[in-house]
């Protein structure tokens, strides 16, 4: 059950219908968002309400947060899952998002507004929205390097 407090962000990023011992069973993939963060979620019911409802509840499980800089990424990255694969690359101001399908669902709702995509290998919207959840959980935020390496924000950027 949602408290009033939330407000999520809906997406469909895939669904299909298949018969299953002479029923229909509907498969969801969405992405949701909440305050910056994102995640996809995946499931099966017979009734496609119900299918988003636990595709939300699996997904909850798995919130991540994205380091933006400005409006974009902080660095190049690759995401991988399964056979498919998104190369991520920052972009600059008023690019807007150049992706496609089930990836600039996943940058839309993360917050990014500049960034530039492709998509490798498999043609599955699922792969390619888990590729991308993927490369985003591995960004490392300019912060972190800056704290790694021992210099402060300013002199890291300059």
């Amino acid at each position: 059950r949602l408290n009033k407090d939330y407000v999520w962000i809906v997406d469909p990023v895939d669904g299909t219908k298949d018969f299953v011992a002479r029923d229909n069973e509907f498969t969801t993939n969405i992405a949701l968002a909440y305050k910056g963060q994102v995640v996809v979620g995946c499931a099966k019911a017979s009734e496609v309400i119900i299918a988003i409802q636990k595709a939300i509840t699996d997904g909850r499980k798995n919130l991540i947060t994205v380091p933006i800089f400005k409006t974009t990424i902080p660095h190049p990255i690759t995401g991988r899952s399964g056979a498919g694969a998104v190369m991520l690359r920052p972009a600059s101001q008023g690019t807007g998002i150049i992706a496609g399908g089930s990836v600039r669902s996943v940058l839309e709702l993360a917050g990014i507004e500049n960034i530039l995509s492709k998509s490798l290998g498999s043609n599955s919207p699922l792969n390619a929205a888990n590729a991308t959840l993927e490369a985003l959980k591995s960004l490392t935020p300019f912060s972190e390097v800056a704290k790694k390496r021992g210099l402060t924000m300013a002199e890291l950027l300059n």
